[in-house]
């Protein structure tokens, strides 16, 4: 895929093929993983195909990691015997959720006064967040009126609790 979600596999697909004459013998594919994938071996990765013979393929399977948010180029470098050498590069965006939350409202409030605080919860990052839960924990002291926004009051815990199916 060209988007991919951070935490998420990108499985690939190589397909290495001899289009020539004559056999095509040393042939190693490298994969120098670029920051922001990983791979469980590490960072630099060697394949040895061996020899291909004219019109044989190899089909290879790489599975790396999403780690960083971002755009990444990714390189694939296959060398052979006789200075043969070919390269294919694809770009993959790794996309994340971020969260952001912020309250505002009086900072005092004397007895028996009503305070009216608004929690705000947003997601600048470049996918949506699933399953957002917000919770807020009312002071010592503090009644609980009422909300909006289909927030649960729960008595014994002394908060509030939403649940967003997205943002």
């Amino acid at each position: 895929p060209q988007k991919l979600l951070i935490g998420e596999s990108l499985n690939m697909t190589i397909t290495v093929t001899n289009p020539g004459t004559g056999a095509a013998t040393g042939i190693v594919v490298e994969e120098d993983v670029p920051p922001g994938l990983t791979h469980v071996a590490g960072t630099e990765l060697e394949y040895e195909i061996g020899t291909l013979r004219p019109g044989e393929s190899k089909r290879l399977e790489l599975t790396l990691r999403a780690d960083k948010a971002g755009i990444i180029k990714n390189t694939i470098v296959v060398r052979g015997d006789a200075n043969l050498a070919a390269q294919h590069a694809i770009d993959i965006e790794v996309v994340a959720p971020q969260l952001q939350v912020g309250i505002t409202g009086p900072k005092k409030r004397f007895l028996e006064r009503s305070a009216t605080y608004t929690l705000s919860v947003n997601n600048p990052g470049t996918a949506a967040a699933r399953d957002v839960e917000l919770v807020a924990y009312l002071p010592r002291g503090m009644k609980f009126v009422e909300t909006d926004a289909q927030g649960q009051y729960d008595p014994q815990q002394h908060a509030v609790f939403w649940s967003l199916e997205e943002l």
